[in-house]
């Protein structure tokens, strides 16, 4: 079992609980409660993971999970409405400006703008890039695919 599988397989409860112990050891630096041991211990024995400094790993998979739930949680559409390419087209254009294409992708639970693109009349768009810099491997594929995305779109409704 991976550490992740088994954040996963906790339920809210206890994970809320070991949350807050975990948020009163940043704050006061006194070391988690019980439920935040059980799960390092946990981790040890059934992920696998060293003892050695597994509260501090243990302390930044329940932080991760907590914010990965609260971001479903806050987005029951999914990520098919999280990762999206928003654009906006005007009927006349304002003065240069004939619509914008944004992008937007999940990071750190928390909606980010990605990617910005001015579509302009009779020139190429200006276009902004705001990638995270610190990312998961598995974060890489998902962006890509909202980048390619968004190029796409651009090209499409430049060309109109």
């Amino acid at each position: 079992m991976t550490p992740k599988q088994l954040l996963q397989s906790i339920p809210d409860d206890e994970l809320q609980r070991a949350t807050n112990e975990c948020l009163e050891w940043q704050r006061t630096g006194n070391l988690p409660g019980i439920t935040a041991r059980g799960i390092a211990d946990r981790m040890v024995s059934e992920a696998g993971l060293s003892e050695d400094g597994v509260l501090r790993d243990t302390d930044t998979f329940i932080m991760c999970e907590a914010a990965r739930r609260f971001a479903a949680l806050h987005n029951p559409a999914g990520d098919a409405q999280a990762d999206a390419v928003e654009d906006l087209i005007f009927d006349k254009p304002s003065g240069d400006v004939r619509g914008t294409v944004v992008a937007f992708a999940y990071h750190k639970g928390k909606r980010k703008r990605i990617a910005h693109a001015t579509l302009l009349v009779e020139k190429e768009p200006t276009i902004t890039l705001e990638i995270p810099q610190n990312v998961q491997v598995s974060e890489i594929p998902v962006l890509s695919k909202i980048l390619v995305e968004f190029a796409a779109r651009v090209t499409r409704l430049n060309a109109e």
